[in-house]
């Protein structure tokens, strides 16, 4: 089995208006471009060594999603990148022995550090944005 990242998209978030001078960023307009958005890895068993002690890795994977908040700057570099949400879930032949929060940080070690890597066209002021990762197994890799 191999992870597959599908589902991967971004969602931009609908335009709010900025309240008086004092430069909060809004929300982004659809009108934002993306220039380099690489994906976030599936996580190796040696970088992931701190959620799969105690597993059997072998006979236990992940599946789920992400999703990350953060800040495009006027350069169109992004920063404050947090996860809002992650979803797991974990399957194969001992997934029953895991409680349903097991793996919660799994699947977004590398969520962060990878969204920071993104650049956007340059743009007039701040904004925020969100993304999602779909993480499934394709059983035929």
């Amino acid at each position: 089995m191999r992870p597959n990242l599908g589902g991967f998209g971004v969602a931009l978030l609908a335009a709010a208006p900025l309240c008086s001078s004092a430069a909060e960023p809004s929300e982004c307009a659809s009108t934002i471009y993306p220039l380099h958005t690489p994906r976030p890895s599936y996580p190796s068993p040696k970088d992931a060594i701190a959620y799969l002690d105690g597993t059997r890795y072998l006979d236990t994977f992940v599946e789920g999603s992400v999703r990350v908040r953060f800040l495009i700057l006027e350069s169109g570099e992004v920063t404050d990148v947090v996860v809002v949400e992650e979803k797991t879930r974990p399957i194969g032949r001992d997934a029953n022995r895991y409680p349903s929060d097991y793996f919660i940080g799994f699947l977004a070690m590398y969520a962060a550090d990878t969204v920071l890597m993104w650049r956007y066209q340059p743009i007039e002021a701040p904004c925020f944005a969100e993304a999602s990762f779909e993480y499934t197994l394709d059983p035929d890799a």
